[in-house]
């Protein structure tokens, strides 16, 4: 027998027309309820409604714009909420209100434009036997139905799916122990690429009852067979191999490429590197640089090789510091012990008005007269505006061919001279030092040179 029921329902604000509905049935035995086709938008709001019948186990609630649902499920075991708008809601509620035991063992969720649904979607269902998600536009299985013991079908047909995760995987391996467990794939544009590959391995193991399309696609849109799965999968696995040697092969290369190119750029700016790491040390230790501003504690730095020790600490001292009043800083004596060599060369050349070199074939030879050489004319490119502060002297002849190219750059600037060994040209060899040493000088102060 067919139970018939008419309501006239007068709606004002914060009223919903489920609650008279479900308070006028609430005593009857109706099974089935139907209301499709309406406008009802957001007349189900959660926590505002009344629980159904406790007689109703059907209810069908499709097509009616709905934008949000939320309801004690009671005993109900079929409900449809098909072609509404719960996407948005339902990506972080779910339908079903209390967290009292559902017999719900029907769920249709399809055409809802679903995207992503919440985690705890089908949380106290264990009854479920049946999801429909059907045409929506899920990309990933986002929601647990590892619980649902007695799920026999999962319908994700007519999506955006091309592949599933490992989780998914594993959570539909593991209902299949309980129950016949079926996923409906179909009108999904599956993917067979390198990417996939363990989704199709999975198809060609797993006892789960898939329905797929005929053919799954490259991401161009070309199409295969995934009959035979095994035959696909070989054939995907040559592409992958092919493309992976590939991807290697040029990852190498470019690796190798930009390896070269930092250390081609390390080599042609070394000396800059090294000049401004003992530079940035120096001043870590504290020690006073001086700026380019005519102020210096010393008139010039002395670089030579122990060989030549003798000329620079008698020679040298006796012209330009006793005679000359110049203020000497010698190796020997004013570098700072327990400072490391190569620190102490950067702050003397920093500190410094000029840099002096006593040139000689064991002066290509030293390691740290090299440096010291370097280090001048880093300092003379980045500390003192590309203004000369090298001047070389000769003690012996040698060819230009003997002589790095950075070095033959100054003799052509005539930033040298050389030492005449007779006693009336040494007179017009140190004038002439003194007068490099001093050349910048506006205002003559007390005169002063670094000896290395």
């Amino acid at each position: 027998m067919t139970e018939f029921y008419n309501f006239i329902i007068y709606c004002s604000f914060g009223y919903y027309p489920w609650n008279p509905i479900s308070l006028n049935l609430y005593n009857s035995s109706l099974k089935n309820l139907r209301m499709t086709d309406n406008r009802l938008g957001e007349s189900f709001p959660p926590y505002k409604l009344y629980p159904p019948p406790p007689s109703l186990q059907d209810l069908n609630l499709s097509r009616n714009r709905l934008q949000q649902f939320a309801l004690d499920l009671g005993n109900i075991r079929n409900l449809s909420l098909q072609n509404n708008v719960l996407g948005g809601f339902l990506s972080t509620h779910s339908y079903k209100m209390s967290n009292e035991y559902s017999w719900l063992e029907i769920i249709d969720l399809s055409i809802n434009g679903i995207e992503k649904l919440a985690f705890i979607l089908f949380k106290g269902q264990p009854n479920l036997k049946y999801i429909n998600l059907n045409r929506n536009k899920l990309q990933k299985v986002t929601f647990d139905v590892s619980r649902l013991k007695s799920l026999r079908y999962l319908d994700l047909s007519s999506n955006n799916f091309t592949t599933l995760d490992e989780k998914a995987m594993v959570m539909f391996d593991g209902l299949f122990k309980n129950t016949n467990f079926t996923v409906n794939l179909q009108k999904n544009a599956l993917l067979c690429t390198c990417n996939t590959l363990p989704f199709l391995k999975w198809i060609s193991i797993t006892k789960v009852n898939l329905l797929l399309n005929d053919k799954c696609y490259l991401e161009d849109g070309i199409g295969f067979s995934f009959y035979p799965i095994n035959s696909l999968i070989q054939q995907v696995q040559k592409g992958c191999t092919s493309y992976t040697t590939l991807v290697i092969a040029l990852s190498v290369g470019l690796a190798v490429m930009l390896i070269n190119i930092v250390l081609a750029l390390v080599y042609k700016y070394r000396w800059k590197l090294r000049y401004m790491f003992y530079l940035a040390k120096s001043k870590h230790y504290r020690y006073k640089a001086s700026s380019d501003d005519g102020e210096y504690t010393y008139d010039a730095f002395i670089s030579y090789c122990d060989d030549d020790r003798s000329f620079v600490l008698k020679d040298c001292i006796e012209n330009l510091e006793t005679e000359g009043n110049a203020k000497l800083c010698v190796h020997q004596r004013d570098f700072l012990p327990g400072q490391e060599i190569t620190v102490n060369i950067t702050n003397a050349i920093h500190d410094s008005r000029k840099t002096v070199c006593i040139i000689t074939r064991k002066f290509f030879e030293s390691y740290y007269c090299m440096f010291e050489f370097n280090m001048a004319r880093m300092e003379n490119i980045y500390s003192r505006h590309e203004r000369n502060i090298i001047f070389l002297v000769f003690l012996e002849q040698i060819q230009p061919k003997e002589m790095p190219l950075m070095m033959l750059e100054l003799i052509e600037k005539q930033s040298y001279i050389e030492y005449p060994n007779d006693e009336d040209g040494n007179i017009v060899f140190w004038d002439k030092i003194k007068e490099a040493i001093f050349l910048d000088i506006c205002c003559p102060k007390t005169f002063g040179i670094c000896v290395h």
